[in-house]
């Protein structure tokens, strides 16, 4: 017994460890320009060229375009992408909450 829990401080000491260092290393280039090709392997639907002009096309996208060229930045990009997420059930009931609790009565 005294072995097994030994092993499994051990493990659990390692697997600390490596998150720390996960947690701590550098981010990807966050000003990192991307091309269409780049885009569109970052998105996670990894959307067809055509898709990504339309959302050019509409406004849709942060863009840069040099001559014909469009390119993106990766941190404009995540932040756009971070902008369509749905909040869940809990976060709407808990701003409804804070909102009632936070409101001032008569003004």
């Amino acid at each position: 017994m005294p072995d097994a829990l030994s092993y499994l401080i051990e493990k659990v000491t390692k697997l600390e460890s490596l998150l720390e260092t996960r947690n701590t290393a550098p981010k990807a280039y966050p000003d990192e320009m991307m091309d269409l090709k780049r885009l569109q392997q970052f998105h996670p639907e990894h959307p067809a060229a055509t898709t990504v002009y339309k959302w050019v096309r509409n406004g849709q996208i942060p863009y840069y375009k040099t001559g014909k060229k469009l390119i993106f930045k990766r941190s404009e990009i995540e932040a756009w992408i971070k902008q369509g997420r749905q909040m869940t059930e809990a976060e709407i009931e808990s701003g409804a909450i804070d909102f009632i609790n936070n409101r001032r009565i008569g003004k």
